[in-house]
C-alpha cells in the first residue's frame, strides 16, 4: 500500500492499521510494501522486491501531485505485471465514465474513484477504510475468500471503476444495510444497468454470522443483475463496532 499527498499517506497508515486487525494470521507479507510510502520508482521497487502481486495507491484527487505520483508509480508496475490500483478520494469524484484500456499504447492500472461527503472527517477516514477493506480481500483468510487475481478481475482490470463505502448502523439489521448500500451507490451514480463488474467486500462485525452475509449479498446482487462478474468477499473483524461494506462498480 501506498499514499501519495499528505492525505495519501495518512489513508495507508491507518488502512495498514485497520488491516493488521482484520488478519487471522502473523506477520502479513502484503506489510512488506508498507516501507513503499514514498513516491516515485523507488515505491515502485520496493513492491516489486516483495512477494506481493497486488497493491493499492492512495491519494486525495484534488491534489494534482499526488494524483500524479499515484499514477506514475501505478504505471511503472503495470508495465513490470503487476496488479496496481489507484484509489482516488475528493469530495466530488465525478461520475463513473466508461472503461479506458491503452495511453501512449501502454496498460493503466486499475483505477478507483471513492466519492467522500464533505464532513467533519475529511477524506482520509473513508480512504483509509476502503483501502483497507480492499486489501483485507487478498490478505486475509476471509469467511469466503478470493485471490488477487478475483478482485483484479472485479473490478475491471486495467480501467475505470467507482467505489462505495457504507458503514452499517449499529443496530441495523443486514438486509436494511444492504439497501443503504445501494442507496449511497445511487447517489454517487451508480446505475446498476450499465455496471459490468461488481465486487462487494464485506467486513463483518461480531454478531454477524453467514446468515447475515447472505442476506447482505442477496440484497446488494439483486439490484446487478446485468453484471457478467459479480464476487463477494468478506472477513470478520472482532474489533469492529459496526459492519461495513465496500461496492466496486465497473
Amino acid at each position: 500500500m501506498f499514499g501519495f499527498g499528505a492525505a495519501g499517506v495518512a489513508a495507508a497508515e491507518m488502512a495498514a492499521a485497520a488491516c493488521c486487525a482484520l488478519c487471522d494470521y502473523e506477520d502479513p507479507k502484503w506489510l512488506a510494501v508498507r516501507g513503499g510510502m514514498q513516491s516515485g520508482s523507488d515505491a515502485a521497487n520496493v513492491v516489486l522486491a516483495s512477494e506481493w502481486s497486488f497493491s493499492v495507491l492512495c491519494c486525495d484527487g484534488t491534489d494534482e501531485n499526488a494524483l500524479s505520483e499515484a499514477e506514475a508509480t501505478a504505471r511503472a508496475l503495470v508495465q513490470r505485471g503487476h496488479m496496481a490500483v489507484v484509489m482516488e478520494a475528493g469530495p466530488s469524484a465525478p461520475l463513473m465514465n466508461a472503461p479506458y484500456q491503452m495511453a501512449d499504447g501502454r496498460d493503466l492500472p486499475a483505477h478507483l474513484l471513492l466519492p467522500v461527503c464533505d464532513g467533519p472527517g475529511g477524506i482520509v477516514p473513508t480512504l483509509a477504510a476502503a483501502a483497507a477493506a480492499l486489501l483485507s480481500s487478498v490478505a486475509c483468510r476471509g469467511i469466503v475468500g478470493v485471490d488477487a487475481s478475483d478482485i483484479w478481475s472485479a473490478i475491471g482490470g486495467h480501467g475505470l471503476g467507482l467505489a462505495v463505502h457504507t458503514v452499517a448502523g449499529r443496530e441495523q439489521k443486514a438486509a436494511a444495510f444492504g439497501q443503504s448500500a445501494l442507496s449511497a451507490a445511487y447517489e454517487v451514480g451508480v446505475r446498476p444497468s450499465s455496471v459490468r463488474r461488481l465486487l462487494i467486500n464485506a467486513v463483518l462485525r461480531p454478531g454477524w454470522h453467514l446468515r447475515e452475509l447472505d442476506e447482505l449479498a442477496t440484497t446488494v446482487s439483486a439490484a446487478f443483475e446485468n453484471a457478467g462478474t459479480a464476487i463477494m468477499s468478506a472477513v470478520y473483524n472482532p474489533a469492529a463496532d459496526t459492519a461495513s461494506v465496500l461496492l466496486v462498480c465497473s
